[in-house]
């Protein structure tokens, strides 16, 4: 990540976007290896929840971004809960990722949104979609709202260039 990071700075890039989730596990070392500004999208997607005045949100993402605990870190800053799947049901969080990455969008819809479901029968009000294969089969619905971290970076992506040409960096 550090040498795309630094080829991207070298090419004249004016930001940088991760768009995969748990890469930004690593984000802290990777932001001392170069110049410009690299958005974090767990600190954006709190910062989105905080706006739309979320208090709990359930979470959906990879073993390795639930372990670093990258949203229920950025979500503690402005008092959001996160809830996360029991240990048996992130098992079919994973299974649901698996498929959608192996084209079996209905197997893998059917396996996330059992997770989904459970979590806002327990109290969340949104679902983030931590990995970025969710959003591709889950979506909201009358009962469930999902929440995608990727369209909330690029959102604030688009925000930032309009602020750039306005100061004609």
């Amino acid at each position: 990540m550090i040498e795309s990071v630094k080829r991207l700075e070298r090419a004249g890039a004016d930001f940088i976007l991760i768009a995969c989730n748990t890469a930004h596990f690593f984000l802290e070392n990777v932001r001392h290896s170069t110049h410009i500004p690299i958005m974090n999208m767990p600190l954006e997607t709190a910062n989105y929840l905080n706006k739309h005045h979320y208090t709990s949100v359930g979470l959906l993402c990879t073993d390795g971004t639930l372990k670093t605990q990258l949203y229920q870190k950025a979500c503690a800053h402005h008092k959001i809960d996160v809830m996360t799947p029991s240990e048996n049901l992130q098992k079919n969080v994973m299974n649901g990722i698996y498929a959608v990455k192996a084209g079996k969008l209905s197997k893998g819809e059917s396996e996330l949104a059992l997770a989904a479901e459970i979590l806002i029968n327990q109290g969340a009000e949104a679902i983030i979609a931590g990995c970025t294969e969710i959003p591709l089969v889950l979506r909201s619905t009358k009962d469930v709202k999902v929440i995608d971290p990727t369209v909330i970076l690029a959102k604030e992506a688009v925000k930032l260039v309009y602020e750039l040409e306005k100061l004609n960096i």
